[in-house]
């Protein structure tokens, strides 16, 4: 198995009004160059390949596009936000490619003055909201759609961190959103969230292939690679 993954990103012209912004992609497989649109100098986070496209997330203001999707040869393919009805503000995080190429499934929180719920956002291909699912208390980081078409996550289990916790860091959803199970203890794990960014060994990551998911923490440095039935079956 093959995981490919992007080493760093670029800017190649400064936030000027007007003007069309680049990016190149360091990754695996050689360089991509992409266009970032008039949003280059909100793009703070590290962009991803999954299901063939390059996913890049903006730190967007009201209206502007919080997520931009290109070809792996750098074509966009579909800049969009997420607002969830009815929340007074919508928090985005992970985005991932439907398998049959209708859409993406994606985590984003709904926020309602102190209240705040975690959902699966399902959208069409050109990234407009079609069904929203709760996940709460599941709070997925990261998220990447297996073989079967079905929907994994990986994060924590209730709005506090418990290292020494039998709660589950790993989710398994149906096509749907609907939850089939978990897997992975916490305490496996160490002192710091696992699906975080860790500043000696970078971002934690989730990904598929075949008929495997792959799980990674940085702060342990430790990959697991779990089966289709949620069983690990190599570390």
């Amino acid at each position: 198995m093959k995981w490919v993954r992007i080493l760093s990103v670029f800017t190649l012209l400064g936030p000027v009004a007007g003007l069309a912004q680049e990016a190149t992609l360091v990754t695996e497989s050689g360089p991509v160059v992409v266009d970032l649109g008039s949003t280059a100098y909100m793009v703070t986070f590290m962009p991803h390949f999954a299901g063939g496209t390059v996913i890049l997330r903006h730190r967007a203001v009201a209206s502007e596009p919080a997520y931009s999707v290109y070809s792996r040869d750098g074509n966009v393919v579909a800049r969009f936000r997420i607002d969830i009805p009815e929340a007074s503000e919508t928090i985005g995080s992970s985005v991932a490619p439907l398998r049959d190429g209708s859409g993406y499934v994606a985590v984003a929180i709904a926020v309602n003055g102190l209240d705040r719920v975690s959902t699966l956002c399902f959208l069409d291909r050109r990234g407009t909201l079609k069904k929203v699912v709760p996940t709460s208390p599941l709070l997925p980081a990261h998220l990447t759609i297996a073989n079967d078409g079905t929907i994994w996550g990986f994060g924590g289990a209730g709005p506090e961190d418990r290292p020494t916790s039998e709660d589950p860091v790993v989710f398994h959803y149906s096509a749907d959103g609907k939850l089939l199970g978990t897997a992975l203890p916490r305490k496996l794990f160490g002192s710091e969230p696992p699906y975080e960014v860790w500043r000696q060994s970078g971002p934690a990551f989730l990904v598929s292939e075949s008929n495997r998911v792959a799980v990674y923490s940085p702060q342990m440095r430790q990959l697991f690679e779990l089966g289709l039935d949620r069983k690990v079956i190599g570390s």
